[in-house]
């Protein structure tokens, strides 16, 4: 059951479940805040040099909207800094293996799939690159100022 928090002028229903439930999202809003603050970029800059309105540059920093591909590489751009260094955990160097929720250590399995298998996660990783290349349109139509 939704418990209403906040409605904003386009009847976006915000709950606070919504805002908390993506620790990854909020990983990577305060990844894209300290970049841009490290070098001395304003929030309006950033919004100027993007064509994104203000608050949703706000709303990604502060994990309560998904951040687009193109917003992604325009900080990295105006920042000096990389994409992946966006998207990595604080204190996780990006090689290292991961964990599942359970703590088990989850290591690197390509090397034994058949290739029948490594084609099925190739494709899955595609149909997920193409929902990813349409939510970040929809994003873009709804927060992009500038084309």
């Amino acid at each position: 059951m939704l418990n209403k928090k906040q409605v904003d002028e386009k009847d976006i229903v915000f709950t606070e479940e919504a805002r908390m439930d993506n620790p990854r999202r909020q990983e990577i809003g305060a990844n894209i805040r300290k970049a841009r603050e490290n070098v001395d970029v304003s929030i309006g800059k950033l919004m100027n040099e993007t064509g994104y309105q203000l608050s949703y540059i706000e709303a990604v920093e502060a994990g309560r909207e998904e951040v687009t591909t193109q917003l992604l590489k325009d900080v990295a751009r105006l920042c000096g800094v990389s994409v992946s260094s966006l998207l990595v955990a604080p204190g996780d160097d990006g090689m290292s293996g991961r964990q599942d929720d359970e703590g088990v250590q989850i290591t690197d399995q390509w090397q034994y799939l058949t290739l029948d298998e490594k084609q099925t996660v190739a494709d899955f990783f595609k149909f997920i690159l193409e929902q990813k290349r349409v939510k970040d349109a929809e994003l873009d139509k709804k927060y992009k100022t500038i084309p």
